[in-house]
């Protein structure tokens, strides 16, 4: 995913987000910037990490989160994530090689055949 096309739908997570929560009546200059500024501060978690602190604060919470909040929530969605990566099983190899090495002469033979 390009960069701009990153922000517009982090952008777009969040102004859906804060649409569940009242707003204050603000001039749309005002909107703008505090857009701008949420779009900075979580930008570097990515989509799929904002998405899905955004799903977690609107099903748990009854107001709308401060951009310190929600970064906590990100940074601990990241490192979870990350924790989770750096268990996962390495990936398996592939290729009748590797399955040759693996089981030498044996390979191909049934029981009792030579």
């Amino acid at each position: 995913m390009q960069q701009n096309e990153q922000m517009r739908e982090i952008a777009a997570i969040i102004a859906r987000l804060l649409t569940h929560f009242r707003q204050r009546d603000e001039p749309i200059e005002i909107f703008t910037m505090l857009a701008d500024d949420w779009i900075k501060d979580v930008a570097e978690f990515g989509v799929a990490i904002v998405a899905e602190t955004a799903r977690e604060w609107r099903q748990n919470h009854d107001w709308a989160p401060k951009i310190a909040e929600f970064r906590r929530l990100c940074r601990e969605s990241r490192d979870t994530a990350n924790w989770r990566s750096d268990r996962a099983l390495p990936k398996p190899e592939h290729g009748a090689g590797v399955v040759q090495r693996r089981h030498g002469a044996r390979l191909g033979r049934t029981r009792g055949s030579r």
